[in-house]
């Protein structure tokens, strides 16, 4: 009876999650457009469009390499988070609702996974309300409404899923299916590399076991041995341990006492009320917190007290409390400025997984008010729970579509010209060119060393048949990056229309230096070269665009072609 009572409330209270969920993140369901990020990582990726003949491709590059080319300034290596995407394109197609209801799906996984843990940690009411806090938190908005957030969704689902079966006692099912757990959350994204501290933790705190233990041993032993394996594949496939872009901070002092101030004011504050949410942190909307200004130091002396108590409490006392705020921290070092530096200051979907500790902390506060007074508590929490789910949808509507998609962005951080720049280019796109030009403008403004808003600019020439114009602004984003792999793209379209082949030739191989994979570089080039006489040295390109833009109208006429030129060249050859 008692079993029976268990599994139907386990199941009410996984029922309840996810009508929450779906209150809360049902308007990503109806996003049509990939936005931001999403655009560039799925919507525009040449390696998901190849389809298979993308797979290897895509196990061998970093995350942003088929996006910005070559030479990016991030080196992010996450193949199995690709593979998802591509799974799904093969699967559900390239529409946007069927990604975005993946994503939602994950998140309800990981809110039952977070559930089954706090089950085994807290009572079955604060593990209950921990839950529920976890499943609306409203920094988990971007997360799932985002559809590049689903790495930190899949990771803290297999992190999570890992937890769960490496806990003593363990068994060799469980140490097999633990250890593949967290081996694939370390191709999903990189902060999985600090699993292993946070069960040493957990280990600590709830069962007084150390890492170095002869029953652990061997967990920890797999664990290790997992990442060495994926640090040599990922410096194979990128030639770079890590990079991050350009630094955010000069400085480290400056970068501690700033990130603690974002900590408390970006990341604490909203996660409790829901308000402040934010997708974009450009600067300069976050001032630096400078050593010698007013204010800057009780942030950090806060949270530096406060992480310093609870060191000592869970190494002193094993304290439950000490863990919940500790261990879900680590996952936060990658972004947070201290191990290597970030060319942002911070992203709220980096809270998804390190959330867990205050999620539990919110179900044992809850869990002792309930125990005084039982009918105001479950009041209370029903109200906090409606007001986050409210907060969460508000704000995943942002992600319908494009403009109110920019107009989010730029309502919370008005100073960040890229988002500014993306901005002016939609409002083109819809029609209104006259308010897109003079965002664009603004974006110019705003950082006159930005090359996409003069990439815009030139798009938006080239789209009028103004070439000259074009041809002005492409080389002044090309004077800004030099490494813009479509800002020469069009480079070279422009000097074809304007009759300079050898000229657009020379862009256009530029282009594929930095951007292999980009079809419409194949394209044009393959032009070029047969109307030059070389149809020889076209086929690669004909079949080039044919393989990265399989949906292009085009792609069937240009393989076609590449298979007759072939056929040509055979049959002219001379008998061997």
């Amino acid at each position: 009876m008692l079993g029976y009572r268990r599994v139907n409330g386990t199941a009410a209270l996984l029922a309840a999650a996810s009508l929450l969920c779906l209150a809360a993140y049902g308007p990503t369901l109806t996003e049509r457009a990939y936005l931001h990020d999403d655009a560039w990582i799925i919507g525009r990726n040449a390696l998901l469009d190849a389809g298979p003949a993308g797979a290897g491709a895509l196990l061998t590059t970093g995350y942003w390499e088929a996006a910005q080319g070559t030479a990016t300034r991030v080196h992010e290596y996450r193949p199995l988070l690709m593979l998802t995407y591509l799974v799904q394109r093969l699967t559900t197609g390239a529409a946007a609702p069927p990604m975005h209801a993946a994503n939602l799906l994950l998140h309800l996984l990981a809110c039952a996974l977070v559930f089954f843990v706090l089950r085994r940690k807290l009572s079955p009411p604060a593990a209950a309300a921990g839950t529920l806090a976890f499943a609306v938190m409203p920094t988990h908005a971007e997360a799932v409404a985002a559809l590049t957030g689903r790495s930190e969704l899949l990771t803290a689902a297999l992190l999570l899923g890992a937890w769960l079966s490496l806990e003593r006692p363990l068994t060799a099912r469980r140490f097999a299916a633990g250890a593949a757990l967290f081996t694939a959350a370390l191709y999903v994204k990189e902060h999985a590399l600090l699993f292993p501290l946070f069960l040493a933790l957990s280990d600590w705190t709830f069962d007084g076991v150390a890492p170095w233990s002869r029953e652990r041993r061997r967990v920890h032993a797999a664990l290790l041995a997992a990442i060495a394996v994926y640090l040599l594949i990922r410096l194979a496939a990128l030639g770079i341990p890590f990079g991050g872009g350009d630094a955010y901070f000069g400085d480290r002092l400056t970068a501690a006492l700033t990130v603690s101030r974002f900590a408390v004011t970006r990341y604490l504050w909203p996660s409790l009320t829901g308000l402040g949410l934010c997708p974009d942190f450009a600067r300069p909307l976050i001032a630096d917190a400078r050593p010698g200004a007013p204010g800057s130091w009780p942030p950090f002396m806060l949270l530096a007290g406060l992480y310093a108590a609870a060191g000592a409490a869970l190494l002193k006392r094993r304290a439950a409390w000490a863990f919940w705020l500790c261990a879900p921290s680590l996952f936060l070092l990658p972004t947070a400025h201290v191990l290597a530096p970030l060319d942002t200051i911070g992203a709220q979907r980096f809270l998804y997984l390190p959330s867990l500790g205050l999620a539990a902390g919110l179900g044992a506060l809850w869990a002792r008010a309930r125990a005084v007074r039982p009918r105001a508590a479950l009041a209370a929490g029903l109200v906090v729970l409606a007001w986050q789910a409210w907060a969460c949808a508000s704000f995943s509507r942002a992600w319908r579509s494009p403009l109110p998609y920019y107009e989010t962005v730029l309502a919370c951080n008005p100073v960040s010209a890229r988002a500014r720049a993306s901005y002016g280019a939609e409002l083109i796109l819809a029609g209104r060119p006259a308010d897109g030009e003079a965002q664009l403008a603004e974006s110019v403004r705003q950082a006159p060393g930005l090359a996409l808003p003069l990439y815009n600019l030139a798009r938006h020439a080239w789209d009028r048949g103004d070439a000259a114009s074009a041809e002005r602004w492409i080389a002044a984003a090309l004077e800004r990056d030099p490494a813009f792999a479509d800002a020469w793209v069009l480079a070279g379209l422009a000097a074809q229309a304007r009759g300079r082949a050898a000229e657009a030739e020379k862009n256009l191989r530029r282009a594929l230096e930095l951007s292999p994979w980009n079809p419409v570089a194949h394209y044009n080039l393959a032009r070029i070269e047969l109307a030059s006489g070389r149809p020889a040295a076209s086929i690669a390109h004909w079949r080039a665009f044919a393989k990265y833009a399989p949906q292009d109208p085009d792609a069937a006429r240009a393989l076609a072609l590449a298979l007759a030129l072939e056929a040509q060249g055979r049959n002219s050859s001379p008998d061997m």
